[in-house]
């Protein structure tokens, strides 16, 4: 541009003064009027300069970064460094340090871009409004050219800067604005209340200046000489004008009076007519007043509190604005140019802090829609007071989380700093997961006195039969949990097994992907389909491992039912339990199409880590520990799958065992504390006493739920994920007492016992 190198020579030279907002006042206000007053009285109010000063230092300490638009972190390159040192004289601090001081108090600044022979900006300024002048198209009313004139220089010095070259950034709340809500700001009431305030200064001023003086007319009947005026003048001049001639009594003689006239300066003076103070100016610059120094009684308190509300309503606003004006104005014109090759600079993954900074998802956000390559945010995730605020927000978001609401709507809800889960739409986990409800579930304790089994007869009425001893109960379930434990610890091994292999599978598959690509750490876009592991195959294998398991499963669960029946009908010998029924052949299949959906679950998890690290760039170290994560996940579920499936299959083969041996009655057992659920409790008292028909669905108390046995596979996660419960059988006419001993007295047939039973008759045959 002409005069290209005067003009950036000129700003060079006063960037060393605009370091800082602090510097923006003794540059610009050192200008005075005529009158002896600032050219700008309302930037010279002590209010003024704190509040300005102090937003101008919070903004300047938040980092100002650049990432792409697949959330990699630029750290060095022509983006990253315009933006740590926009100019030679001034730090990236400093350049909106200096910003916001002039939007504060002009309500616009103007950057000015220095550009290289291809357009892309190398330098830029912040220059104030008082030395930018636009030369408007009279044709189209667009702005053609600003006229520059550094500070105090004369016209003759205006330089001609093309418009585009200048990016004009233009405070909405300022009186000085043309917007539609001109004269509602709180700018322009500031303003008029600052102007008010300076005359009532001069007058003040003046009452110091002049000490006393008389404000009023001496009349005369004749007109006075010349010389008897100046007479008079000097006398009362010299003799009642001073703070130490005051109340001095003046005798007029002559025909002379004195007539008082003028306003009544009490009226002017700076106590009375300070209409405005510094919560009013704080007010308008959105600054709390503890953040000026200004601590009262009922504020100081809350000191803290107004910290957090500066950040989250004048600071952080205000970098959402700057920062998307930087990726507007400044990294816009670097868009146009392929040959930057940003996979090449220098980058970094985003921290988990960062990532929860909400002027970086507001520029991430505004890049998609623009279908930008890279955006500018300033970093606020270093800010105490923003810990702070999230925190307080966290613990308020977990009480509604306690109460039911989904973990991510509250996340949207709340604009939470961290991720959305993949379980997170729901109040519980997806299957293979223990349901949140339970940690840290209460239930109803029994009623005092009810562990003296010795207190009930045979003959005892159905209400105190329904009161019975919680102590025998537990001790009851315990040993039924404990009749399949060692299986349920089989089949978790074997499914912890087939987790490792697919892991192995999966990292092998990974490194030999890299080896194809012929470097180290090389990957490509389609390694998802490379890697995953086949899911036909892998549940081929999965139920090869576990299938035989699970149909012990059952047969257990059939022959304690058997054994039960025998016992409670004085049979010496139980029947055999029929493992080839069409129903429990239905059952297991169904049971174990079951098992093998945490295979598509890990699939799908581990698909959506390798297509965002992928989307990343990471290198093939970084994917094979992503790998290891999900499958570490997978591992840490082994158990609970086992419980709840090996459980399940128990507690379906129990139910089918009571029909094929003529069983009439069921109760429901619940399983404590310990796995339980609150409803299942509720479910156990309604029927421990009035037990139902074997063939009669269950009603789980206060959820209108109905299911054959605890675990059925039409039940939701909710009830039975880890769900320990178990059902009794139940005959006419038997007593609590009765059922608790004969139970007590043999237990439940055990894994091991019918391992021993089986090795025992293969043994004989």
């Amino acid at each position: 541009m002409a005069n290209g190198n005067t003009f950036i020579q000129r700003l060079k030279m006063a960037a060393t003064v605009m370091r800082s907002g602090g510097d923006v006042f003794a540059r610009y206000f050192g200008q005075r009027a005529e009158a002896g007053r600032p050219t700008r009285s309302y930037a010279q109010v002590p209010a003024v300069f704190a509040c300005v000063s102090v937003k101008a230092d919070a903004l300047g300490g938040l980092p100002m970064m650049v990432s792409t638009a697949d959330d990699q972190v630029i750290e060095s390159g022509p983006l990253a460094e315009l933006a740590q040192c926009p100019n030679p004289g001034m730090t990236g601090r400093g350049f909106m340090q200096t910003t916001s001081a002039l939007l504060d108090l002009f309500g616009v600044v103007h950057w000015v871009v220095e550009p290289n022979a291809i357009g892309q900006p190398v330098e830029v300024y912040p220059v104030s409004t008082l030395q930018m002048k636009p030369n408007v198209d009279r044709a189209t009313g667009k702005v053609a050219s600003w006229r520059y004139r550094p500070a105090g220089a004369s016209m003759a010095r205006e330089i001609t800067i093309p418009a585009e070259l200048v990016h004009s950034i233009t405070d909405t709340d300022f009186d000085d604005t043309n917007a539609p809500w001109k004269g509602l700001s709180p700018r322009a009431v500031l303003t008029r209340q600052i102007a008010q305030l300076y005359k009532a200064d001069i007058a003040n001023e003046a009452i110091l200046d002049n000490g006393v003086a008389p404000s009023g007319a001496f009349t005369t009947p004749d007109n006075l000489t010349e010389a008897q005026r100046a007479l008079l003048r000097e006398s009362i001049d010299r003799g009642h004008t001073g703070s130490r001639n005051r109340r001095r009594y003046m005798l007029l003689g002559g025909g002379i009076e004195w007539k008082p006239t003028g306003s009544n300066l009490a009226d002017m003076e700076f106590l009375d007519l300070k209409k405005h103070n510094w919560v009013e100016v704080c007010a308008a610059f959105r600054v709390p007043p503890p953040m000026v120094g200004i601590y009262t009684d009922s504020n100081y308190a809350h000191a803290e509190a107004a910290k957090q509300q500066f950040y989250e309503n004048a600071i952080i606003p205000l970098a959402e604005r700057l920062a998307e004006e930087w990726t507007v104005g400044i990294l816009s014109r670097f868009e146009g140019d392929r040959s930057l090759a940003i996979a090449n600079s220098p980058v970094r993954g985003m921290s988990r802090v960062e990532r929860g900074c909400s002027v970086y998802r507001a520029g991430r956000k505004a890049a998609a829609k623009s279908s930008r390559r890279f955006f500018a945010w300033l970093d606020t995730s270093g800010v105490a007071a923003i810990r702070r605020s999230r925190l307080a927000l966290a613990d308020q978001a977990m009480k509604w989380n306690q109460m039911g609401v989904p973990l991510n709507a509250l996340t949207q809800a709340y604009d939470m700093p961290w991720e959305e889960q993949r379980w997170g739409d729901t109040w519980y986990k997806p299957i293979g997961m223990i349901d949140v409800e339970e940690d840290g579930a209460v239930f109803d304790e029994p009623p005092a006195g009810e562990d003296d089994l010795d207190g009930l007869g045979d003959d005892a009425e159905r209400g105190v039969e329904q009161r019975t001893a919680e102590a025998t109960k537990a001790k009851l379930w315990e040993r039924w949990r404990l009749s399949w434990r060692g299986l349920e610890k089989a089949v978790q091994k074997k499914v912890s097994r087939h987790f490792d292999e697919l892991r192995r599978q999966t990292l092998a598959s990974l490194n030999a992907q890299e080896a194809r690509e012929g470097g180290v750490g090389v990957v490509r876009r389609d390694l998802v389909g490379t890697v995953l592991f086949n899911l036909e195959a892998a549940n081929g294998q999965l139920v090869a491992r576990v299938g035989k398991l699970i149909r012990d499963g059952y047969r257990l669960g059939g022959e304690q039912s058997m054994q039960e029946a025998a016992e409670a009908q004085g049979a010496d010998k139980p029947g055999t339990f029929n493992i080839d029924d069409p129903l429990v052949e239905r059952k297991l299949r169904t049971r174990l199409i079951r098992i093998t959906e945490t295979n598509r679950t890990l699939r799908r998890n581990l698909a959506g880590s390798l297509a965002d690290g992928v989307a990343a760039g990471e290198t093939t170290a970084q994917l094979a520990d992503r790998i290891r994560g999900e499958f570490k996940i997978a591992g840490n579920r082994a158990g609970t799958i086992a419980r709840t499936e090996v459980g399940a299959a128990v507690e379906e083969a129990r139910h089918v065992g009571r029909r094929q041996a003529g069983v009439p009655l069921k109760s429901w057992l619940w399983s404590r504390k310990r796995t339980g659920r609150d409803e299942h409790a509720a479910t156990e008292r309604a029927t421990i006493g009035n037990p139902i028909p074997n063939d009669e669905q269950f009603t789980i108390a206060g959820t209108g739920i109905k299911c054959d046995h605890p675990r059925d596979i039409t039940l939701p996660a909710k009830q039975s994920v880890s769900c320990g419960c178990t059902t009794l059988a139940r005959h006419e006419g038997d007593t609590i007492k009765a059922v608790l001993a004969r139970y007590l007295q043999r237990g439940f047939l055990t894994y091991e016992q019918l391992v021993q039973r089986d090795l025992k008759r293969a043994s004989e045959n």
